[in-house]
């Protein structure tokens, strides 16, 4: 029990550390670029006092150390500021739209493991058979193809062309299946071969079992 929760642990620092890491590029890329959010909020016909007034708002005025340091305070209490665009507070933005995204990704999970499980394990066990095969087309096919691509040919073949499904929205299920069909097939190539290499190693490790249980 020791050994398990110090793994978890382990992988969590490991995970906060991963995303404090790339927020921090993020965070410097974004300053160091050229151009001034100050002026494109503000537009071209605005002066120089409220583009000085806009700045000190957003708090870009200030030196990049204490800027950091203030987006970090404001990261810890998660305070991500306002939108530039709506001015609503971004925490209040993300809170509005999770319940869309988890569905979608776990239905796209869902989707990734009802294709890539049994393949994969059929795969494994009929090797250089029909069912091996077509996983590993599948996979090749699945890998090569990026998801967005697959989405745009799904809308124009099932919601342009025979209408099941709609265009645009997202109003119930129905708008949910095409965008979790292409997150979901676009995993399961990868799960495909890594459940197929994973099937085929327990299968050389532990042939007799498996010969005793036929």
């Amino acid at each position: 029990m020791a050994e398990v929760l110090l793994f978890i642990l382990r992988r969590l620092g490991r995970l906060l550390l991963t995303v404090w890491l790339i927020s921090t590029i993020i965070f410097f890329v974004i300053r160091v670029v050229p151009g001034d959010p100050a002026l494109v909020i503000a537009g071209v016909d605005a002066s120089a006092e409220d583009i000085a007034a806009i700045r000190a708002r957003i708090g870009t005025d200030r030196p990049l150390a204490a800027q950091y340091i203030d987006w970090l305070w404001q990261v810890a209490r998660f305070d991500f500021g306002s939108s530039l665009t709506s001015g609503q507070p971004v925490t209040a933005l993300i809170f509005e739209r999770f319940g869309l995204t988890l569905s979608l990704a776990l239905l796209g999970i869902l989707v990734s493991l009802v294709v890539a499980l049994p393949l994969g394990v059929a795969s494994a066990v009929r090797r250089w058979s029909f069912w091996d095969y077509l996983g590993m087309g599948f996979s090749q096919l699945g890998m090569a193809v990026p998801s967005f691509w697959l989405g745009i040919l799904l809308l124009l073949a099932l919601a342009v062309r025979v209408r099941l499904f709609p265009l645009f929205g997202a109003g119930g299920f129905r708008h949910l299946v095409l965008p979790a069909v292409s997150l979901g097939l676009a995993q399961a190539a990868i799960q495909l071969r890594l459940t197929r290499a994973s099937m085929i190693e327990e299968l050389a490790r532990y042939p007799l079992r498996i010969s005793d249980s036929k």
